[in-house]
């Protein structure tokens, strides 16, 4: 049986054949952040009524705008099948509807609905509260300290 690993901060011990400097400290410690964060955030996901998988398709076509099948399929690094799946409970439940493409009669565009935009914000609004509190006990420095850096790795993450 394998061995648990002791974290230390909450943080697990960089892998072997990962360098011990100061870089992948960090990255080691942001990746244990990230994880915990986004579970801290998504406890209220379930009130929804979505699976994650419908959410985070979902969450595409709002922030996104329309999307192809094949495009979601690709953004989303699922199978076509599994992609038409999610989108047909989308569709079921009222949250997504599939058009067609001028010009291309086997292509189809999937966007969200106004309920499913509706949903997407609640969710996201929950999420951005449970993260707030995370931070509720820290002074306003740390605060302006953390968006500062946040905002420079988002930057960096989307520039690509």
């Amino acid at each position: 049986m394998a061995e648990v690993q002791r974290q230390v901060d909450g943080v697990l011990p960089l892998p072997s054949r990962v360098p011990d400097d100061p870089r992948h400290l960090a990255a080691n410690r942001l990746h244990s952040m990230a994880i915990h964060l986004l579970r801290t955030a998504r406890v209220g996901d379930a009130a929804l009524g979505i699976t994650p998988e419908r959410l985070s398709v979902l969450s595409v076509l709002v922030y996104g705008g329309p999307a192809l099948l094949g495009a979601l399929a690709k953004i989303e690094q699922v199978t076509p099948p599994a992609i038409t799946r999610h989108v047909d409970a989308l569709e079921r439940d009222g949250l997504a509807r599939r058009e067609a493409v001028d010009g291309d009669r086997r292509a189809i565009r999937v966007r969200a609905t106004p309920a499913g935009r509706r949903l997407v914000e609640r969710g996201r609004r929950d999420r951005i509260r449970a993260v707030a509190a995370v931070l509720a006990d820290f002074d306003q420095q740390t605060i302006e300290e953390v968006d500062r850096l946040s905002g420079r790795l988002l930057a960096k993450l989307t520039a690509r």
